[in-house]
């Protein structure tokens, strides 16, 4: 036997030499599962990074149209602001035939008398013939 061979054969030699590759697997396999563990937390860190900078691009678009002029102007009618020389026509008094279905609503400049016998025959028989300044609107015809 040589002399290497003499000296792996001594039992604490054999012994370190085993501690050493143990320890060295076992670093093997601690490092594998740090380096695992770093690439979960940077894929979760750039998911929310993707979803901060959509929110942030949402945002801007948001208030590029707040501070736009059409949103300011549709905030004032709102409002019931008014430009000089324009005339608002309140609509809150019409009403839906339908949940789908929106009655055109025309405003009448000058509006004609109607006897209420002619307001009950064009209600029950003919609403929808009925001449331009008799609307079921103005006749209470729903």
């Amino acid at each position: 036997m040589t002399k290497i061979q003499n000296f792996f054969n001594i039992p604490y030699i054999k012994l370190i030499f085993n501690l050493f590759i143990i320890t060295g697997l076992f670093l093997n396999i601690f490092y594998f599962f740090d380096y695992w563990y770093s690439q979960r937390l940077l894929t979760r860190d750039q998911d929310t990074l993707s979803a901060l900078t959509q929110f942030n691009s949402e945002l801007k678009n948001e208030q590029t149209y707040f501070s736009s002029e059409v949103y300011k102007e549709k905030y004032a009618k709102e409002l019931n602001f008014k430009n000089r020389g324009e005339k608002i026509i309140d609509t809150s008094v019409i009403e839906y035939l339908d949940s789908s279905e929106k009655i055109n609503y025309t405003p009448n400049t000058s509006k004609k008398y109607i006897s209420n016998t002619e307001k009950w025959i064009v209600c029950l028989f003919d609403y929808k013939t009925a001449p331009e300044t008799k609307t079921s609107v103005d006749l209470g015809c729903k």
